[in-house]
C-alpha cells in the first residue's frame, strides 16, 4: 500500500522503478510443423524470443544492461466431428434444420527463462510481462448452426455457440514489486502461450442468436484453486437497424465485488458520419466507471475518429484523434478508442 504522504509516482522510483528513457529491442521467432493424422490437425511448434534492455533493473544483477532469453515447445490439436437433423422445425426458435458441431481441441505447451517478469519493469505487458510458465489447455467448443433467411435466401447460421475451457499451469511465477499480484482470471492463448493468464480455471462462453437481430452473450470464470466464480458477465446486442445497434449487459468480478453495468449505442447518423457511446455504472458502490463518446467521419478512403473518455477511477479525461485508411483500422495514426458493438 502507497504511504499517505507518498505519491504513487514516488512510491515505484523508491522501489526501484526508473524515471528515465530505456532502449528496449525485442525479438520472437517461431516454427510450426503442420500434420494430419486421420481426421486429426496436430501441429508441433518451438518459439524462442530474445530481449534486451540498456538498463539493470533492481533485482537482475546484470550490470549496467538487461539481457532476457526464453524460449518454448509445444503442441497443438484439434478435431472436428458433425451430425445434422433434417427434421427439426420451429418457427418459435427460428431454426429450420440443425447441425450439431462439436470440436475438441488440445494445446500443451512448457517455456523457460532466465528472467522472470516479476524483475522486470513493465512498460509493455505483450513483452516485460511474458510468463515462463508452462500449460495445458483442453477445450471443448461446439456450434448449434440453423438455416435463416426464407425461401430463396436461405444461409447458414450459428444458433448457438458454447464453449468450454480447462486450464491448468504450473511453474508459475511469483509475484513481486514488478508483478505485484496473480491475474483474476485464467485463460490459454493458443497461438501466443506465453501472454497467457496464469492462473488454473475452467472458462464458459456462448452466444445465443435469438433472431435476425438479437444476440445474448455470456461468459463465466471459475477459479480452480479458489473454488469459486471469479468473474460473470452477461448481455443482449440488438441490431435494431443497419444504423442502430445497441448492446446491455452486466458484469461481476469477485475480487472487487463489482455490479457494473455497461450500455453502448452504435448510430449511423449519416453516411459520413458515425456516433459511438458507451457508459459503464457500478451500482455496488454507487459510481459511474467510465464514460465515452465517438465521432467518426468517414472520408472517401480515408477516415478520422475524435473520441472524449472520462474514467472515474482515476478521475481523468482524455480527448484522442485518429485517422486509418479505409479497411485499415490498425495502419493510421493516433489511438482509437470508444466501444462499438459486438456483431458476432
Amino acid at each position: 500500500m502507497v504511504p499517505l504522504n507518498e505519491t504513487y509516482r514516488q512510491y515505484l522510483l523508491s522501489h526501484g522503478w526508473t524515471g528515465g528513457d530505456v532502449l528496449r529491442a525485442d525479438s520472437r521467432h517461431e516454427i510450426d510443423m503442420p500434420l494430419r493424422v486421420g481426421d486429426a490437425k496436430i501441429t508441433p511448434y518451438l518459439t524462442g524470443r530474445v530481449t534486451a534492455w540498456d538498463d539493470s533493473f533492481p533485482d537482475t544483477e546484470s550490470g549496467d544492461s538487461t539481457t532476457r532469453l526464453w524460449g518454448g515447445a509445444g503442441i497443438r490439436s484439434s478435431m472436428q466431428f458433425w451430425q445434422t437433423y433434417e427434421g427439426v422445425e420451429s418457427t418459435f426458435f427460428d431454426v429450420h434444420r440443425l447441425r450439431h458441431i462439436i470440436e475438441p481441441q488440445f494445446n500443451l505447451f512448457v517455456a523457460g527463462s532466465d528472467q522472470s517478469r516479476r524483475e522486470l519493469q513493465p512498460f509493455d505487458p505483450d513483452v516485460e510481462g511474458i510468463s515462463r510458465a508452462s500449460g495445458t489447455q483442453l477445450t471443448l467448443a461446439q456450434k448449434w448452426q440453423t438455416k435463416r433467411g426464407g425461401e430463396g435466401h436461405w444461409r447458414d447460421v450459428d444458433w448457438i455457440v458454447l464453449n468450454i475451457s480447462w486450464n491448468q499451469f504450473w511453474n508459475e511465477d511469483k509475484t513481486g514489486t514488478f508483478f505485484p499480484q496473480d491475474p483474476v482470471r485464467g485463460f490459454f492463448f493458443p497461438s501466443r502461450p506465453e501472454l497467457s493468464l496464469v492462473q488454473n480455471s475452467v472458462d464458459v462462453d456462448g452466444i445465443w442468436r435469438v433472431g435476425e437481430r438479437v444476440r445474448f452473450l455470456g461468459e463465466m470464470v471459475y477459479g480452480i484453486d479458489e473454488r469459486r466464480v471469479e468473474q460473470f458477465a452477461t448481455g443482449i446486442a440488438v441490431d435494431q437497424s443497419n444504423n442502430l445497434s445497441y448492446f446491455l449487459g452486466n458484469r461481476y468480478v469477485h475480487l472487487l465485488n463489482t455490479d457494473e453495468w455497461t450500455a453502448a449505442v452504435d448510430y449511423h447518423l449519416t453516411k459520413k458520419y458515425e456516433l459511438i457511446a458507451a457508459e459503464s455504472y457500478d451500482f455496488q458502490v454507487k459510481s459511474n466507471i467510465l464514460s465515452s463518446v465517438t465521432v467518426i467521419r468517414k472520408l472517401p478512403r480515408f477516415n478520422t475518429a475524435l473520441t472524449v473518455t472520462y474514467d472515474a477511477n482515476n478521475s481523468d479525461t482524455s480527448v484522442v484523434f485518429t485517422a486509418w485508411p479505409e479497411g485499415f483500422p490498425s495502419s493510421g495514426f493516433g489511438t482509437q478508442s470508444g466501444t462499438a458493438i459486438d456483431r458476432r
